[in-house]
């Protein structure tokens, strides 16, 4: 009885911790007044706006306090999932990870879970606990957190983040929609409004002295016009799991490959800042690599377009000046007969790394656009040119183009086009209804093929049973006799 009433009352005074903490600090947004310096955006005490930070390639992460007493943790942002998931056991690329025994605030739920991603996976345990922002709301709020207890090609050697803090929409929350996103609770909490918006600025320059970082910002319920320029333009969000977008061309120094518009959405096109690259079916991969082959005076070699080859040029030169922009065109949010496009120079496809070539001076790029087995996924190369905005309150995602890089070696010169009329308004969008409908049909021939044999039995029975009785009133009736 005594245990019973330590139990109740731990879990209460949870609550009212909770409570307590979130009312005392409810926010709507998270964004200091901005000043523009030489060295970047500061805030009016001079204290660095990013709170975003990362190693190129691998991910821009935001740090976060887990636990009562509180345990830093970085990790990575992700709007192409809806866990958030730390690591809860040793690894040999984690410097630190959580401790779930020693927060006198984390409730076990007693549930496993396991997450699997395009490249790697991980397994583990579903618990609550308290977390805060270091860099965002002013606010403590109690979440879910699932701690990763075993994984396979998810952690990355070196990218300083021992967790994934996943934004998409509870539809994608494993091991079911009951488990609610982190940031879906601080919406629900009253901490900040239903949007939040992304600058990812990647590096302005890589100074070969020093350890390669990038560095953006993410701003929590609000937009920030210091970090964007000229117009914000928005698409709209077709299915609330993922950010699913519709992309009605893409072309290259203006020229559009020329594919029916659905095949670029099938079977979905998605704004994932966890994904590196921009990752396009292989029909339309193979059409990139023909029409920008046109363009290339230096004898790339065909390694380099498939991934697996560096391309390595001197410092006082660049292939950016060899190649043509790209672009990709949306759906506009403000009409089905209009569209918009990002201008996408050679700064974002063209990589730029942290590897150095085999002479002094050399800088080394790498070919970020990769085959997916079907779908387009507009990954952080893309985003890195833009500042993005996911307004879930009003079911769409804004582009404009970034204030990042206006002062480095990576002046991305990308551009938000539009909006425009759309010369073939065709519906772009890929909808799953008529494989929908032939699974709907075969589950249908399969439940009646499993009736059908469980009442065979049954039939063969009644069958027999009939028989039996037919033969007793045959053999008990009497014969007829005829006199002739």
């Amino acid at each position: 009885m005594l245990l019973k009433h330590l139990i109740s009352f731990t879990l209460a005074s949870l609550l009212i911790y909770d409570i307590c903490m979130t009312r005392a600090a409810k926010v709507k947004r998270f964004s200091y007044p901005l000043m523009r310096t030489r060295r970047g955006l500061r805030d009016i005490r001079g204290v660095p706006t990013e709170n975003l930070k990362g190693r190129p390639g691998q991910g821009y992460y935001i740090a976060v306090e887990v636990g009562s007493p509180s345990q830093r943790i970085n990790v990575l942002v992700d709007t192409g999932s809806s866990n958030f998931a730390i690591a809860s056991s040793p690894h040999p690329y984690l410097p630190v990870y959580y401790h779930p025994e020693r927060s006198v605030t984390a409730v076990d739920l007693h549930r496993p879970v396991a997450v699997p991603y395009t490249q790697g996976n991980w397994e583990g345990a579903l618990l609550t606990d308290v977390i805060r922002f270091i860099d965002g709301p002013n606010a403590t709020v109690r979440v879910n957190v699932a701690a990763i207890l075993s994984s396979e090609n998810f952690f990355i050697n070196g990218s300083n983040w021992e967790g994934i803090l996943g934004l998409g929409y509870a539809r994608l929350a494993k091991p079911d929609t009951s488990v609610v996103p982190v940031f879906d609770q601080f919406v629900m909490a009253g901490v900040t409004e239903d949007k939040f918006s992304m600058q990812l600025c990647s590096s302005s320059e890589l100074d070969p002295s020093a350890e390669p970082t990038v560095a953006g910002t993410m701003v929590f319920g609000d937009i920030d016009e210091e970090l964007y320029k000229g117009d914000l333009l928005y698409t709209p969000i077709v299915k609330k799991w993922y950010y699913e977008v519709i992309v009605t061309d893409i072309a290259v120094n203006g020229i559009s490959l020329g594919f029916n518009c659905k095949k670029y959405n099938y079977d979905k096109t998605i704004v994932d800042s966890g994904t590196t690259n921009l990752r396009v079916s292989e029909e339309i991969f193979d059409s990139i690599i023909t029409n920008l082959k046109k363009y290339d005076k230096l004898g790339v070699p065909d390694e380099f377009w498939i991934g697996r080859q560096m391309m390595c040029w001197n410092y006082d030169k660049t292939p950016w000046e060899e190649f043509p922009d790209m672009s990709i065109s949306l759906l506009s949010a403000t009409s089905s007969s209009k569209e918009f496009t990002l201008k996408i120079p050679p700064q974002l496809y063209l990589r730029e790394t942290i590897e150095r070539g085999p002479l002094p001076g050399q800088h080394c790029y790498k070919f970020a656009i990769t085959k997916a087995e079907k779908g387009t996924v507009i990954g952080a190369v893309i985003m890195e040119g833009f500042y993005v905005v996911f307004d879930r309150e009003n079911v769409q995602v804004g582009f404009a183009a970034t204030t990042c890089g206006a002062e480095g070696r990576l002046n991305p010169r990308s551009e938000v086009l539009g909006p425009f009329t759309r010369a073939d308004p065709a519906d772009c969008e890929y909808i799953e209804t008529e494989q929908a409908d032939n699974a709907l049909l075969t589950v249908a021939y399969v439940m009646a093929g499993v009736c059908g044999l469980c009442l065979l039995p049954i039939f063969i029975i009644l069958g027999q049973a009939t028989c039996r009785r037919r033969n007793q009133s045959n053999s008990d009736a009497t014969p007829l006799r005829r006199d002739f």
